[in-house]
């Protein structure tokens, strides 16, 4: 990536790789997790040089912000324009989604056209747009080639984006970013059947570019359709700067590193000794290193190790089992517990630590055990790697069950 040529920061690059399952040792995973989300928390909106968070509270907020980001990021690039800054939202419906944003940014950025020069199927000159359909081969677009000064042909992919330079009664005269030599002019009923507005665009219309500024819109409250692989995608698009607009707080970015929401997971899940997958997965390639695997409940977990706990939790009859939660103290700082479990009433937090020996995993975990004692003391319990892990497992929720771990 550029940023890192140029010294511009890397904080794309770090949050990407919160979203991607690599080789690394689960136990390694999560304590970059804890510590780039600890960032995020704790920096307010400027969390790197090329990173920035905002939260939004309801869509109003959402537009506000948006629009005010937008317009003091194109004050300070002098030399760029909204063909470089580029809006991604995984929906298109709903009042965070590409139609009502497009129509937002459009007011914002470009309302005097609008109000001066008449639409076409609600697109005006000067506006930015998006082709949604193949026009290729024999039913390529008629153009004119202002190179050449003659008529031409032109072949246009559905995500290729544009620029309207020209409104002529129901005409419109565009040109594509990747054929700046091409001018086409458009009918109304060939825009409302070819062309939409690009300001903001749906992560798949987004794979394969590339732009300056992303502005990626993440809400908490419906990332149903949104997978980890697609947010992945998505804030990758970016060049030099991000900026993610997040629902509520930052535990939205949170969610999305969870095993389920990885489609790719899903597929690579392994079959351990507890719960096998439907017979169509048992005859997928997995590959081992980006492995993730199914428990007794609703949770998919990082290790064997996990597996075991989880399942003999769940077994033992343990009231309340939570995987990733999570957990705040009163003066606002948090970590990932890897379970958060309750029992006739009481919380506990469980840890399994399964690299002990390595310096920086201990030190982390030094810091984050006194954490633990100054703000939930009494409440933890520990396991470490061994070959005994069954038994330890089993010893420490008898001793939970007779109430002798205080």
């Amino acid at each position: 990536m550029a940023n890192i040529a140029s010294d511009k920061g890397t904080g794309i690059l770090d949050l990407a790789s919160l979203y991607i399952q690599k080789g690394e040792n689960p136990q390694i995973r999560r304590q970059q997790m804890e510590t780039l989300l600890k960032q995020i928390q704790e920096s307010a909106e400027n969390v790197f040089q090329d990173l920035r968070i905002v939260t939004w509270q309801n869509t109003d907020e959402l537009e506000e912000k948006l629009t005010d980001a937008i317009e003091k990021d194109l004050e300070e690039d002098t030399a760029s324009d909204m063909m470089q800054h580029q809006i991604i939202s995984p929906y298109r419906g709903e009042l965070f989604g590409t139609d009502n944003l497009n129509v937002v940014i459009q007011n914002s950025r470009n309302g005097g056209n609008k109000k001066k020069h008449r639409s076409v199927a609600g697109i005006t000159v000067a506006d930015k747009i998006i082709q949604f359909t193949n026009r290729a081969k024999t039913n390529a677009y008629d153009s004119y080639d202002t190179a050449q000064n003659c008529s031409s042909r032109t072949d246009v992919y559905n995500g290729e984006l544009g620029l309207v330079t020209r409104i002529d009664k129901k005409k419109i005269t565009v040109r594509f970013e990747q054929k700046s030599s091409q001018t086409i002019e458009l009918s109304e009923i060939e825009v409302e059947n070819n062309i939409e507005l690009g300001y903001a665009i749906s992560v798949h219309k987004a794979q394969g570019s590339e732009f300056t500024r992303v502005y990626f819109v993440l809400p908490k409250n419906k990332q149903t359709l949104l997978s980890t692989e697609l947010l992945y995608t998505g804030i990758t698009r970016a060049q030099t700067h991000l900026t993610i607009f997040v629902e509520g707080d930052f535990t939205a970015l949170l969610g999305m590193t969870r095993p389920e929401k990885s489609r790719l997971a899903l597929i690579n899940s392994s079959v351990f000794d507890f719960k096998p997958l439907p017979e169509v997965l048992l005859h997928e390639r997995w590959y081992e290193e980006g492995k993730i695997h199914s428990t007794l409940t609703e949770y998919l977990v990082r290790s064997k190790s996990e597996v075991i706990i989880t399942n003999m939790l769940f077994e033992s009859g343990i009231e309340s089992i939570k995987y990733e939660e999570p957990l705040f103290a009163t003066d606002g700082t948090f970590y990932l517990p890897d379970f958060t479990i309750q029992w006739k009433g009481n919380t506990y937090y469980w840890e399994h630590l399964g690299m002990l020996n390595v310096p920086k995993y201990k030190r982390h975990w030094d810091v984050k055990q006194a954490w633990y004692d100054k703000h939930f003391k009494g409440q933890l319990i520990t396991t470490e790697e061994s070959t005994n892990l069954s038994i330890d497992v089993k010893n420490l929720i008898g001793r939970l069950k007779r109430n002798e771990l205080q």
